[in-house]
């Protein structure tokens, strides 16, 4: 009988050209919230293809994908 660990292994990114590694499903949201970005309003790119908001749920990361997270900020 294999034992499975409680949790699995993780996912080895580079988000905004530093090493991540995501603790997650692999999810683009699970991994948003992983960031503590969650609703907040930003533009992603993974392997520099934009993944448009509609896409975001649907959008998973895997092994050496490169993640650029762009957080829009309000100012004046």
């Amino acid at each position: 009988m294999s034992s499975h660990p409680s949790n699995p292994k993780p996912i080895l990114l580079t988000v905004n050209g530093e090493p991540h590694r995501h603790q997650g499903s692999g999810t683009l949201t699970a991994l948003l919230a992983e960031m503590d970005i969650g609703s907040k309003p930003v533009a992603v790119l993974i392997n520099d293809a934009v993944v448009n908001d509609k896409d975001r749920r649907r959008a998973r990361v895997k092994d050496g994908d490169l993640v650029e997270v762009l957080i829009f900020a309000g100012g004046g």
